[in-house]
């Protein structure tokens, strides 16, 4: 009965944090950016490419909720240990500049939102799949790869800034315009490295949270044989 409990509610958070992504990215289209006729769509900005990995994490992990299958686990596996450590350095750096400047963050053309509408795209994801991961993902085994998989981001992120530059004449965000070339590359290469901090932080917690959580139903075990 408590498996079953726990499944259930496992589907719920998955199918709830799928409808506020989903809404995330309706609210997109009702809103009035530079982006929304500019090479890239909205997906120039990391806000959004982070969104669309943990929209993907979380239909994943519904869909092995539903239908189970090692291949859908492992596909969300791999979604999530980029998305869990990008999603963390959204809502670090973004809340840190907006506290700093605002005018770093958003153009004078940029709708400003609500806070809870704000949240929706660097707070609640953030949230969401550390969730995912510290609670609802037990066949997370570390490793080095996962860095380089980071690291590979970071370079085609960059790559890819470069390219919607060169068609849009102007970059996603405020604060990139007062930087030189190698400026933004540093950038980076430092959001890269603070990624991985963030990996290597959260698997530490993993590990201990599903070590701690293995010696107690070991424990619950031993008391069901006494009694």
């Amino acid at each position: 009965m408590a498996i079953a409990l726990q499944s259930k509610s496992r589907t719920a958070v998955h199918a709830a944090g799928l409808c506020s992504f989903s809404f995330s990215f309706w609210l997109l289209t009702q809103l009035t950016n530079k982006a929304d006729n500019a090479f890239g769509w909205h997906f120039m900005y990391l806000t959004i490419i982070g969104l669309g990995l943990s929209a993907m994490v979380y239909f994943l992990a519904l869909l092995h909720d539903i239908r189970p299958h090692p291949g859908i686990d492992h596909a969300k596996q791999l979604c999530l240990v980029v998305a869990y450590p990008i999603e963390a350095l959204i809502t670090i750096l973004y809340w840190s500049i907006v506290l700093y400047d605002d005018h770093l963050m958003h153009g004078d053309d940029q709708e400003r939102l609500p806070f809870l509408l704000d949240a929706t795209y660097h707070l609640f994801p953030a949230i969401a799949l550390w969730i995912e991961f510290l609670a609802f993902s037990d066949n997370f085994k570390r490793s080095i790869k996962h860095i380089y998989v980071i690291y590979s981001f970071a370079l085609l992120y960059g790559i890819w800034l470069q390219v919607c530059y060169y068609y849009n004449g102007f970059w996603p965000y405020p604060f990139f315009h007062l930087m030189e070339h190698h400026h933004r590359v540093a950038v980076y290469l430092s959001s890269a490295t603070l990624c991985s901090f963030i990996y290597m932080t959260g698997a530490t917690v993993h590990t201990r949270l599903h070590l701690a959580k293995q010696h107690l139903l070991h424990q619950v075990k031993q008391s069901d044989k006494l009694l």
